[in-house]
C-alpha cells in the first residue's frame, strides 16, 4: 500500500509540473528549414520553412504541405523575431534540418551569421548547411521537390547521393562552423540551385562552395567535388567510376566503389613542402557495353590500372581547383601543423602564398573484387 500511495503522489507532482509549461500543439508551427542572406541595405533576411498542418482526406494529396516567411533585422536574431508578427503559432525552429546561407551574404563576410549559427541553441548542430547558388533561400524553399518537402528533400538527397552517386560531401553546421574557426583550414559546403524542369523550379545539387577565411570564394563543380569526397569523405564508401572505351571491343564500363580509404602525410625537404597523398579502393563491376570478358585476369588489372588513373584524376582536378580558389578546404595547413609544429608557426601568417605552390604526390591503389550475377558476358542473338 505504501508503494502505491508513493506512486500515486509521484504521477500528481508530475502532472503539475509538467502543466505549468504545457504548450497547446496546435499553437505551434513546426520548422523544417531555415535561411539566412543579406538585403540591398546591408539588413539581415531570415527565412523560415514550416510544416503547414494538413488534413488529407479533406485538402487532398496535392495541397501544399508548407509555408515560408521572411523577417529582416539588423542581425540575425532580431531578424528571426521579426517572423513572429506575422506567424501566428510559437515557432519551434529546434525541429530544422537543413540550413541554406544565402550567396549575398556569403560572398561579404560570414561573421554576418556564424556567431548566430553557433550561440543559438534553437538550431541543431547537426542540421546539414548549403549555399543557395544563383538563387535566395526563398527560391529553394519555395521550390518543388519530388515527394518530399524543400527542406526534407535537400537532407534525404544530399545522404543518399553520396552513397550512391558519390560526388557531393554533406555538411553539417557544426563541421562548418569548426573549420571556420580553425587555423590551417578552410569551410566549404554544397551549393543547390533552382532549375527549370517542365515549368516548374526544382531544387538541384551543383557544385561545392569554397571559402576562404570568412567569405565564399568560388567552387567546385563535379569533377572536383568528386575528388574532394576521395579525400575528406566521412563514409569509406559509394559512388561510380564510369571507363570510356577501357578495352578493345569494350565501349565502356561501369565500377561501384564498394569502400575506399585515403590519407595525407606533409612532408618537407630542401623547405618545400609536398603532401604525399595515398587513395586505396575496392571495386565492384556493375555493367559493361561489349563482348570483352573483362574477367580474364590481363583485363582485371588492365580495368585497375585504368580506375586508378581516374580517381587520380579526379583528386588533383580538386587541388587544383582549390588552389587556383586559394582555399584550403583540404585542411593542409592544419596537416603541416599536426607534423611539424615548429615549421607552421614560422609560417602561419604567409600560408595563403605558399598554399597554392603546394605540391601533391598522388598514389592510387584499385581491386576489382565482385563481377555482378555473371560469370562471362551476356551474349544477345543478331
Amino acid at each position: 500500500m505504501r508503494i502505491k500511495a508513493g506512486k500515486i503522489i509521484i504521477l500528481f507532482a508530475l502532472f503539475f509540473i509538467s502543466g505549468c509549461g504545457m504548450t497547446n500543439v496546435e499553437q505551434t508551427a513546426v520548422g523544417s528549414g531555415l535561411g539566412v542572406d543579406l538585403d540591398g541595405q546591408g539588413k539581415i533576411l531570415f527565412y523560415a520553412q514550416f510544416n503547414r498542418p494538413v488534413n488529407i482526406q479533406e485538402a487532398g494529396i496535392s495541397e501544399i504541405q508548407a509555408e515560408v516567411f521572411v523577417g529582416t533585422g539588423l542581425t540575425p536574431t532580431q531578424a528571426a523575431r521579426d517572423i513572429i508578427l506575422t506567424l501566428p503559432r510559437l515557432p519551434l525552429w529546434s525541429h530544422a534540418d537543413v540550413f541554406v546561407v544565402g550567396e549575398t551574404l556569403a560572398r561579404t563576410d560570414l561573421s554576418y551569421m556564424a556567431d548566430f549559427l553557433a550561440r543559438n541553441r534553437n538550431i541543431r548542430k547537426d542540421a546539414l548547411i548549403v549555399l543557395a547558388h544563383q538563387a535566395t533561400p526563398y527560391d529553394i524553399f519555395q521550390s518543388d521537390f519530388p515527394m518530399s518537402l524543400s527542406s526534407r528533400g535537400l537532407v534525404d538527397l544530399l545522404e543518399i547521393q553520396e552513397e550512391m552517386y558519390g560526388v557531393y560531401k554533406p555538411v553539417s553546421c557544426d563541421e562548418f562552423l569548426n573549420k571556420a574557426a580553425s587555423p590551417g583550414i578552410d569551410p566549404i559546403m554544397p551549393q543547390v540551385t533552382v532549375s527549370q524542369q517542365e515549368d516548374r523550379p526544382v531544387i538541384t545539387l551543383d557544385g561545392m562552395a569554397v571559402f576562404r577565411q570568412n567569405r565564399l570564394v568560388g567552387s567546385l563543380n563535379e569533377l572536383e567535388s568528386r575528388g574532394y569526397l576521395w579525400l575528406t569523405a566521412t563514409k569509406k564508401l559509394g559512388g561510380l567510376i564510369v571507363l570510356d572505351n577501357p578495352l578493345p571491343g569494350l565501349n565502356f564500363v561501369t565500377l561501384e566503389v564498394s569502400r575506399f580509404n585515403s590519407c595525407t602525410y606533409p612532408r618537407i625537404e630542401g623547405g618545400e613542402i609536398t603532401m604525399d597523398i595515398e587513395v586505396e579502393a575496392i571495386l565492384n563491376l556493375h555493367d559493361q557495353g561489349g563482348l570483352a570478358d573483362v574477367q580474364k585476369l590481363e583485363n582485371i588489372e588492365t580495368l585497375e590500372t585504368l580506375a586508378s588513373r581516374e580517381i587520380e584524376r579526379q583528386v588533383r582536378a580538386c587541388i587544383n581547383g582549390a588552389q587556383q580558389l586559394n582555399g584550403d578546404i583540404l585542411g593542409w595547413g592544419k596537416k603541416v601543423y599536426s607534423y611539424y609544429p615548429q615549421v607552421w608557426t614560422t609560417i602561419e601568417n604567409n600560408w595563403y602564398e605558399i598554399f597554392p605552390h603546394v605540391r601533391a604526390q598522388v598514389t592510387v591503389q584499385t581491386e576489382i573484387r565482385k563481377q555482378g550475377q555473371l560469370n562471362a558476358p551476356l551474349t544477345l542473338r543478331r
